[in-house]
């Protein structure tokens, strides 16, 4: 492979990368680490083109690192130019696998069973080789019956597949939780369950990670629980409804600011503490008898 250095400028991401997510903390510890440490391995790149643009074969959260990095501080990655076919997607996609998992950039256990799968699906069984399977183990190095298990993760509907690999979530736990609730909730409780972890994204970066955020293996274990016990959550409209006969309600005014409204049933007395808002939108009431002396305003 030829070596060369090439402004950050000129790169781009290639859209064949296994890699699906880059997360916002794995940005931040390459930045810290290159400007401590510089470049240590060289990013892959595909032959540069006449305009002096690359696309990457490997190496994107270094380079959307550098991009954070002042000019003067870092300008060119190190590369070595790939020089392999655009063609033969098998042999790319273990190198990308290879270079990936080389403890630097480290997939994600969902990436990784994608690409896995993807590769298995570019192999043939053959008789001296062996299955397909086998064949893409040996490459990578890896023991069968691990290699195996990793591919499991990739056995999930698209949709789950897509979320999984678009949010970066590495946690088995997660995965099989997310995958169990599609199969036995609702379709609305599952897509609650996606929205709530979206949300619940959204606020740790807005906190920068404040580990007061719930976790999202927390939010999956919750919808969980809900499996085995549904009466564990109710949402608003599966909040148990009473109809209740009130004798009486009344509106008590004080000038310590305690205000309440009291509704009277013929078996309880229930007491409600109001706002100075409500109190303001009673007040407006069209009353049938005001007990002024008393403050108390009876409907």
């Amino acid at each position: 492979m030829s070596e060369g250095r090439i402004s950050k400028y000129q790169l781009q991401p290639d859209s064949t990368q296994p890699r699906r997510h880059i997360s916002r903390d794995k940005i931040e510890k390459k930045k810290a680490q290159l400007m401590a440490d510089g470049q240590v391995s060289p990013i892959l790149i595909w032959p540069v083109r006449e305009d002096g643009k690359a696309d990457l074969v490997d190496g994107e959260t270094r380079w959307l690192a550098s991009m954070e990095i002042p000019d003067e501080e870092l300008l060119e990655l190190r590369y070595e130019v790939y020089g392999g076919s655009r063609d033969d997607r098998a042999k790319l996609l273990l190198t990308q696998l290879l270079r990936n998992d080389d403890g630097s950039e480290p997939l994600t256990a969902m990436e990784r069973a994608v690409a896995y799968k993807q590769l298995v699906e570019q192999h043939q069984d053959d008789d001296e080789k062996g299955s397909a399977v086998k064949q893409v183990a040996d490459k990578l190095g890896l023991d069968y019956s691990s290699f195996t298990r990793a591919l499991k993760v990739a056995e999930m509907s698209e949709e789950v597949s897509r979320f999984v690999l678009d949010h970066g979530i590495d946690d088995k736990r997660v995965i099989n939780g997310i995958m169990r609730v599609e199969q036995r909730a609702t379709r609305d409780r599952f897509q609650e369950l996606l929205e709530d972890i979206r949300d619940n994204e959204v606020k740790k970066e807005k906190r920068n990670g404040d580990e007061t955020t719930t976790t999202t293996r927390a939010i999956v274990s919750e919808a969980m629980k809900e499996l085995k016990d549904p009466k564990a959550r109710r949402t608003a409209k599966e909040k148990t409804k009473r109809r209740l006969d009130a004798r009486r309600i009344s509106f008590k005014f004080r000038d310590d600011g305690e205000d309440t409204m009291v509704i009277e049933t013929p078996r309880e007395i229930i007491t409600f503490k109001i706002s100075p808002e409500m109190v303001a939108k009673f007040r407006g009431i069209e009353l049938e008898e005001v007990e002024s002396s008393t403050s108390t305003y009876t409907v």
